[in-house]
């Protein structure tokens, strides 16, 4: 018998339902470990916590429980297993398009083993994670140990990233982020990019938010090389201008609504962005915080940035991962108004 839980749904109704789903998938409030259920003329979807919606019913339902999806390492362990070859490829890996990344493990340097691995799972590449992100340049330590080199193709959440990942990085652990940031922007509102890689922000803010205009800086030219590439692939190429620059060389032509800083040292750029800003926008930080002030974001944020000539309010507030003992990876959007007038 299958498990259950009891949880609040949204009634969708069918034709409605594939555009609205996405939308709360954006917005990471649909709990993905139960099963979206269909009801005569309606799609009933499982809520996370207390969120919100309008226009729509709501109710309390009893919803199956998805089950756990077997990890594609047993299948290859199997199979090299029965070839008798070392079957310790770990469960932890990433996939992105048709490659395969793996930390280094008994077997990695065989490349029977490889073999193996790239037909179970159906991959032609696979890179060995060697190392950590060096330098201000955020240059990945990569080693393709199977398969051919260049650029692949990724698709997440309707979009598609271009990139080499021996030449630059691709994090994803920060998926929600990027996920969360298709609704930063209003529709005809001008972003600024600052720390911009291959578009992990600007691309879902260029695709979904209908922006008018997103300017984006990365020191890195391989980075920037690919942004464009992904940029002409999602057809936001008249919305995103990209250059090869430091983001504090670099103005928009005009002001703008949003500077989105997403780099741990976005406190020491919040003077440029502040003066690429409109007399009423909004900043968007990523930084790192110890556990002991966890529950004082906004306090620490507000204080940090209390020198600014402006009212301002933390609007949003996310704990995106933990970043090493007692660090963690915070983001924020602090609403700014220049003239500090009621």
């Amino acid at each position: 018998m299958a498990e259950t839980a009891n949880c609040i749904g949204v009634l969708i109704p069918k034709a409605e339902a594939e555009d609205y789903i996405r939308l709360l998938l954006r917005k990471d409030a649909v709990r993905k470990d139960l099963k979206i259920e269909k009801s005569g003329d309606f799609i009933l979807v499982p809520l996370k916590g207390n969120y919100r919606v309008e226009g729509y019913g709501t109710l309390e339902h009893v919803f199956e429980t998805r089950a756990r999806p077997r990890s594609p390492s047993v299948d290859v362990n199997r199979e090299l297993l029965r070839l008798g070859l070392p079957d310790e490829f770990p469960q932890a890996f990433v996939r992105y398009g048709k490659a395969v990344m793996v930390r280094p493990f008994r077997g990695s340097d065989d490349p029977r083993v490889l073999r193996v691995i790239a037909e179970v799972i159906g991959a032609d590449r696979i890179y060995l994670l060697t190392g950590r992100i060096s330098d201000d340049m955020r240059h990945p330590s990569v080693m393709l140990a199977y398969g051919e080199p260049g650029i692949l193709r990724h698709r997440e959440n309707g979009i598609t990233y271009c990139f080499d990942p021996q030449r630059v990085m691709f994090s994803p652990g920060n998926v929600n982020e990027r996920v969360a940031a298709a609704d930063l922007a209003a529709a005809g509102s001008t972003v600024f990019d600052m720390f911009s890689g291959i578009g992990y922000f600007s691309l879902p803010i260029a695709k979904y938010s209908r922006a008018a205009r997103v300017y984006c800086t990365d020191i890195n030219p391989d980075a920037i090389e690919f942004l464009r590439m992904s940029a002409s692939i999602n057809n936001v190429s008249s919305v995103i201008e990209a250059f090869n620059r430091n983001c504090l060389d670099y103005t928009p032509g005009a002001k703008v609504d949003i500077a989105v800083m997403g780099n741990f040292k976005s406190l020491e750029y919040v003077d440029h962005a502040y003066g690429c800003l409109k007399d009423s926008g909004t900043l968007i930080l990523h930084f790192l915080l110890d556990t002991s002030r966890i529950s004082e974001i906004e306090r620490y944020l507000l204080d940090r940035l209390s020198y600014l000539p402006a009212a301002l309010e933390v609007s949003r507030k996310r704990i995106v991962k933990s970043y090493a003992p007692n660090q963690w990876h915070i983001s924020a959007s602090v609403r700014v108004r220049k003239d500090r007038n009621p």
